[in-house]
């Protein structure tokens, strides 16, 4: 399974981002090479985002003393410290920019190494979570921690990197009194701890370090931050945790240089292998440095594109249940089903369990139902978060708290978390997985097992095992916003600090392709990019690791959840538990959805509606597989009711069903449409996760009320998802000459009628505006999404139109100021105008023409905006999560992709 590849050879690949990988990107662009820089992390120099490193050390060349003016510029220096923060957003920036020459591919593994004839490395076969993909270069640099790549291609040496001298792990407190004082070390067990200051002054670093390398430094956090809080002064004891990084840095002494016999193309930059001695930032910069000076001395692979990937070397490893993801659903999944005594192993890119509610920031529950296994896992994380935030309310959470519970729940059932591992390709016989490969910084991975749980959240077992789905809105494939999280200090009057995490929406991606889900990690985080950083602007303690990523692929399964079951509150024999939400969709260009979404939020003006069903057992069991569960966000839901059943809660209650059937599913040689489903629910009725559905309160005859009335709510639905039993009425109502005729229009303009497009064209000619917006009826984040009724008739002319409407398109194309969503939907309409009536192009290219004479002035814009706002020419209110960082992009192509569409159509 590949979706993506690159069709072009680089003169340079670099493995791996940190801060030797970064100061090679940098020097090989200033020699004007095209380079591609692979990195297993989520983030460029993750030595300080990732393991907290901040020293600079004694490091002098150029190119340092540049990116040190940088730092300092922004806010970022002091007391000989980087802070780690604002360095990952500066190197975040800088490679964004850096685009013409560079790209780069994250969260992927090198797991394999084609030669030419010459010896030399002629391309990498890298894993990613679209499956492997060749990358081809002339030359290479490995600037990973231990020589990844440098023993892929020279498998047969017997390998001995040094040990390190020490590891260490951090911690990070913060306060607003801190003294010179409050700097010192002590032991615990076999380790040390230091309180050291940093570059902020509110920030201290208490690190864990330990000479032995089989020493789990993380096993530690806890109790070394207890300890710690002991030691700490009164004033000062109610310090806050912010984060523990999320692995360790290694230290390591001069030593000789050792004798390699490596591919004459292949440079090194890796700290455990060159005789240096490397305890800083400035000497991992180093590296990098010399690795990239020495380029030119360099043999050169041939320019010959490889197409083909080099097959990996595959380790073997087995267990009874495998889990794909341990992130929202895949956690509790792995809980459960170790808990109900299955052989667990859980797969996760992170070295951490909990996905977006641990290190993607989002911490809090926005709807679902609650109940089951998730509720006392929460309830022990808010226990331990009161010790790392003491002055801390008792509602909310901690990423911390939870992701350390989460952990120990999965330990003490017997249960274990492969973190640093990604599943990049499944193994199937007839409609079985059989098993699936892994890929990590030290090679690549055969999992076999009984029963899968796909937890990935974009169902890549299933994908990659050939099941169908469905991805995006219908109008332009787009899934939807993904947000960028980043823990943020707050000051209280007093002075005070806490911590809280952003949560605004950043920008769009393809979350299944790995090429944007970089780009989109790279942008998300350059967003925070400030002038200067500190208390006067945006305080930033530290970028979470993971992407807030709302929806992507829906796995095409036995049984599919749609808006009709949400709305009707639909109960089932199959129940695993409820699911209640608002319609929470976060967009606001709806002329490009589905038509069901257009009647909900456009017409019937319902977004704050509480909708409930049952979630089924069906929507957890792919159409084509018998032994793989879905436990994540692509379970089989409609895209327009994954709107609303996304929530942690929902998918938390998916996964805690999802692992408890897969442990059921042993006894069946793990075929989970054979378990006994009553022994399913008994399980999940007992842990809570199985209550009744809530009623929903609106009928058919309050839709018929509300059409006769002319009110726009979610009452109606009951009339659009029927329209062979209210077509007539509908029609008899369209000669009404209030607010019920113009209802009737738009209900039967939904149902593709012709008869509705006079009304519709009336409506237009008029500019009606409409009822005014009640208080309930905005979007998230409070943001208004409504629309006037002569644009909700333009966006309907799609679904009735005829060669009628032609010349009411053609005037609205014309001025040149005619915003962005406008000339989308008059291409929408006339697109689908065009696809039912077969247009002469004579018809269609003017109006093209039109469209396209000049940029639309708000082409340019935020993810979250509002129409209403800006026909009226008023201000856009300052939403309730505005950080102030720049999210606004070009959306210019959504209207170039629908006119594309239209022209193929014209073209035969």
């Amino acid at each position: 399974m590949t979706s993506f590849t690159y069709t072009r050879c680089f003169d340079l690949c670099i493995l791996g981002a940190g801060y030797a990988g970064f100061a090679a990107t940098r020097s090989a662009l200033a020699q004007g090479l095209s380079v591609i820089l692979i990195d297993p992390e989520f983030a460029p120099v993750h030595e300080g985002g990732r393991a907290g490193g901040h020293a600079i050390g004694h490091h002098r060349s150029p190119a340092w003393a540049a990116w040190l003016h940088t730092m300092d510029q922004r806010g970022g220096i002091a007391a000989d410290c980087i802070d780690p923060a604002i360095a990952e957003i500066c190197a975040a920036d800088y490679l964004l920019t850096c685009s013409d020459q560079l790209a780069m591919l994250s969260q992927a593994y090198a797991v394999s190494v084609a030669h030419d004839h010459k010896g030399l490395i002629a391309s990498l076969g890298v894993a990613t979570k679209s499956g492997l993909i060749p990358i081809t270069a002339r030359r290479f640099i490995d600037a990973s921690e231990q020589a990844s790549l440098a023993k892929l291609a020279v498998p047969d040496l017997a390998w001995s990197v040094r040990a390190p001298r020490e590891r260490a792990l951090a911690l990070w407190l913060h306060h607003h009194s801190w003294t010179a004082d409050d700097c010192w070390s002590d032991s615990l067990d076999g380790c040390t701890l230091c309180l050291e200051a940093s570059a902020r002054p509110h920030a201290r670093r208490l690190t864990i370090s330990s000479a032995d390398p089989l020493c789990r430094l993380s096993a530690q956090a806890d109790r070394a931050l207890a300890h710690a809080r002991d030691r700490l002064r009164p004033a000062v004891a109610d310090a806050v945790l912010s984060r523990c990084d999320q692995w360790p840095l290694a230290s390591y002494d001069a030593a000789p240089a050792p004798i390699l016999s490596l591919p004459g193309n292949l440079a090194l930059a890796v700290p455990s292998l060159d005789p240096a001695p490397c305890s800083s930032l400035g000497d991992r910069f180093a590296l990098g440095e010399r690795a990239a000076a020495g380029l030119a001395a360099l043999p050169q692979a041939s320019a010959h594109l490889n197409t083909s990937v080099p097959k990996p070397l595959l380790a073997q490893r087995s267990c009874q249940v495998a889990v794909a993801g341990c992130g929202t659903g895949g956690a509790i999944a792995a809980i459960a089903a170790a808990e109900h005594g299955a052989q667990v192993i859980a797969i996760d890119p992170q070295r951490r369990a909990g996905g977006v509610g641990t290190g993607g920031g989002i911490l809090g529950y926005c709807a679902g139902a609650s109940g089951g296994l998730f509720e006392s896992i929460d309830a022990e994380a808010n226990a331990r978060r009161l010790r790392l935030e003491p002055t801390a309310g008792p509602n909310g959470r901690h990423a911390f708290a939870k992701q350390s519970i989460l952990h120990e729940r999965l330990e003490a059932a017997g249960g274990m978390l492969l973190g640093g591992h990604l599943a990049y390709d499944v193994e199937t016989e007839g409609r079985r997985i059989t098993a699936v490969l892994l890929a990590s910084d030290q090679g690549a991975l055969r999992l076999s097992a009984q029963c899968f749980i796909d937890a990935t959240g974009d169902g890549d077992l299933c994908a990659a095992a050939g099941c169908e789905f469905e991805h995006g809105r219908s109008g332009d494939g787009m899934a939807l916003a993904f947000t960028q999280s980043a823990g943020v200090l707050r000051r209280n009057a007093e002075g005070r600090i806490s911590i809280r995490h952003t949560n605004y929406d950043a920008h769009w991606c393809q979350p299944s392709d790995p090429g944007d889900l970089t780009r989109a990690r790279l942008l998300g985080i350059a967003q925070f990019q400030r002038e200067r950083f500190g208390p006067e602007s945006l305080d930033i303690a530290y970028l979470n690791p993971v992407l807030g990523l709302r929806q992507s692929r829906q796995i095409h399964c036995d049984d599919t959840l749609t808006l009709d079951d949400l709305v009707r509150g639909r109960r089932s024999d199959d129940s695993i538990g409820p699911v209640s939400a608002f319609h929470d969709s976060h967009s606001v260009d709806f002329e490009f959805e589905h038509a069901e979404m257009i009647a909900w939020q456009w017409l019937m003006r319902a977004f704050r509606t509480r909708l409930a069903c049952d979630l089924r057992f069906g929507m957890l069991i792919p159409q084509r597989l018998d032994n793989c569960l879905l436990a994540c966000r692509a379970a089989g839901m409609t895209t327009v009711a994954a709107y609303c059943a996304r929530m942690q809660r929902d998918i938390q209650r998916i996964g805690e069903a999802a692992g408890t059937a897969a442990a059921l599913a042993l006894t069946h040689n793990g075929n989970a449409r054979s378990i006994n489903r009553t022994q399913l629910q008994a399980h999940l009725r007992a842990s809570g996760a199985l209550t009744k559905t809530p009623d929903q309160a609106a009928t058919r005859s309050d839709g018929l009320a509300a059409l006769r009335a002319g009110t726009r709510c979610g009452d109606l639905w009951f009339i659009y998802a029927d329209p062979d039993t209210h077509r007539q009425t509908t029609i008899d109502l369209l000669e009404d000459p209030g607010e019920a005729g113009v209802v009737a229009a738009f209900l039967l303009a939904l149902w593709g009628d012709p008869r509705a497009e006079q009304n519709l064209l009336t409506l237009i000619d008029q500019g009606r505006d409409g009822p005014p917006i009640e208080p309930h009826q905005n979007g998230a984040f409070k943001q208004l999404v409504a629309i006037p009724d002569w644009l909700l008739a333009l966006t309907l002319l799609r679904f009735c139109g005829t060669e009628r409407s032609l010349a009411t398109l053609k005037v609205l194309a014309q001025p040149n100021t005619q915003l962005h969503d406008i000339r989308c939907m008059i291409a929408l309409a006339l697109e689908g105008i065009q696809n039912r009536h077969d247009l002469a192009p004579a018809c269609v290219e003017p109006i093209i023409t039109a469209l396209l004479a000049s940029d639309a002035p708000d082409h340019h814009d935020s993810p979250s905006r509002s129409l209403w706002r800006r026909l009226r020419g008023e201000a856009q209110l300052v939403l309730a999560n505005d950080e102030g960082s720049d999210t606004s992009a070009d959306h210019h192509w959504q209207l170039e992709l629908v006119i594309m569409r239209i022209r193929k159509r014209l073209a035969g």
